[in-house]
């Protein structure tokens, strides 16, 4: 299995996608000790094309930074001419994404391309995107999140048939109420 230590453009990606997960479900941050962590890549294969400035990892990829770990099937990161990154890219079925945030709760996302833009700024996940945070969710064929701006956008792919954007919010009471009852119930 190779085993690559990747560079700050890493960091950053990760960072924007712990982003837009907090901001998507609440007023949770993401730790920020893991980006201060070594990255690590494993894949079962890399393939860096010079000529095209791009880095391909394929077969089963983990990327682990802190306690971020990302999945997917492959992922492709692309550097202008320049050296800086214009732009990484996780393929999956579904491609992953889970963190413990500052306040100790998981977060976890996934879509099928999870991409990310330094220049703009900008994390992508398109195709059956969905963001969790404990019983809050977000669905939704697209979610893009605009870092420098601060905005969010979810959208329906196909809206003629009946795809909708869903975002289910579950208040910390109603939540702690349900669990009284679970334990309750169950005898704890």
């Amino acid at each position: 299995m190779q085993h690559t230590q990747v560079s700050k453009m890493t960091i950053k990606s990760a960072l924007a996608l712990a982003v837009i997960t907090g901001i998507c479900t609440g007023n949770a941050y993401a730790r920020q000790s893991d980006f201060k962590e070594a990255i690590s890549i494993n894949s079962g294969k890399q393939i860096a094309e010079l000529s095209t400035n791009k880095i391909t990892f394929l077969d089963h990829v983990i990327i682990n930074q802190g306690t971020i770990k990302i999945t997917a099937d492959k992922v492709e990161i692309i550097r202008n001419e320049k050296g800086q990154i214009k732009s990484a890219t996780a393929f999956g079925t579904p491609a992953t994404f889970y963190q413990i945030l500052d306040n100790g709760k998981p977060v976890t996302a996934h879509s099928r391309r999870i991409a990310y833009y330094p220049v703009s700024q900008t994390v992508e996940l398109k195709e059956s995107a969905v963001i969790e945070q404990g019983s809050s969710k977000i669905t939704s064929d697209s979610i893009t999140y605009n870092i420098a701006k601060e905005r969010m956008e979810a959208s329906s792919g196909n809206k003629q048939n009946g795809d909708r954007v869903t975002t289910v919010f579950v208040p910390e009471e109603l939540k702690a109420q349900i669990e009284e009852n679970k334990n309750a119930v169950s005898g704890k």
